[in-house]
């Protein structure tokens, strides 16, 4: 089963979120963000996600 979610916490970030489902659960996570420094995908990547795409993207990236 596939799922997308889009969170928009105010006290949460996604980085946050990706944790707490990690220290949970083995489910492939694809971060799509808006933020391009390489800082944030080393930090996403280094959270546990499975890979990171920058806003905006070709949908040919996610084949």
């Amino acid at each position: 089963m596939k799922k997308t979610a889009s969170y928009c916490w105010p006290n949460k970030d996604g980085f946050q979120i990706l944790k707490a489902v990690r220290s949970e659960r083995e489910i492939p996570v694809i971060i799509v963000s808006a933020k391009t420094d390489d800082i944030d995908k080393i930090r996403g990547l280094g959270y546990g996600a499975d890979d990171y795409l920058t806003k905006p993207f070709s949908p040919a990236e996610l084949v």
